[in-house]
């Protein structure tokens, strides 16, 4: 339960403070958005490292799937903002 809920947080949080800063519109989106997803993907990394038993090339692994999964998101911003 306890597991889910920090999953839940860590891919609910980033995505909507990912969303605000991109339709922001400023010069520094960009920059503020890799932000975002450098703190959020270390916060992931640790979380895992201490909830779970998961040895380093599992964090990595799974860090980077969490990584990709941000960029993804981020990706299809701009996208949907061309469309307009």
């Amino acid at each position: 339960m306890v597991m889910t809920l920090i999953v839940l947080i860590l891919l609910i949080i980033p995505i909507i403070s990912l969303y605000k800063v991109t339709s922001a519109g400023r010069s520094t989106a960009t920059i503020d958005a890799m932000g975002i997803l450098v703190v959020f993907v270390l916060l992931f990394s640790v979380t895992m490292g201490l909830v779970t038993k998961a040895k380093r090339h599992e964090l990595f692994a799974a860090s980077a799937a969490y990584a990709a999964v941000l960029v993804v998101f981020l990706g299809n911003l701009g996208n949907v903002d061309s469309r307009k």
